[in-house]
């Protein structure tokens, strides 16, 4: 599952925290798997701004990641800011599907 945010937060969650865990036992089971962290902002605030908050997501998963798998090149990731958004609006509550981490295989 993707991972979401609340506005302008960068923290991990206690749901976060827990698909993070099934993904790092499914990683460890499948370590020939790569993935990508993918950091994504809606597009509130600047350019520089969101790409500085989608980066400091995808770290913090990176991090919370790395600790638990043994094969730390299973992981890479990436900051996309407000260039990718899965809805294009003005609706406050349909932006947050825009404040995401998702995971994208890269190789096996």
């Amino acid at each position: 599952k993707n991972i979401y945010f609340d506005f302008d937060d960068d923290q991990l969650d206690v749901e976060a925290k827990i698909q993070l865990d099934l993904l790092s036992e499914w990683l460890t089971n499948n370590n020939s798997v790569k993935i990508e962290i993918s950091g994504h902002t809606d597009d509130s605030g600047t350019e520089k701004y969101n790409m500085d908050l989608s980066e400091r997501r995808a770290k913090n998963v990176y991090n919370y990641l790395t600790e638990k798998l043994d094969n730390k090149n299973q992981i890479s990731y990436k900051a996309y800011g407000n260039k990718k958004p899965i809805y294009i609006g003005n609706d406050e509550n349909m932006k947050k599907i825009n404040r995401r981490i998702e995971f994208r295989v890269i190789g096996l």
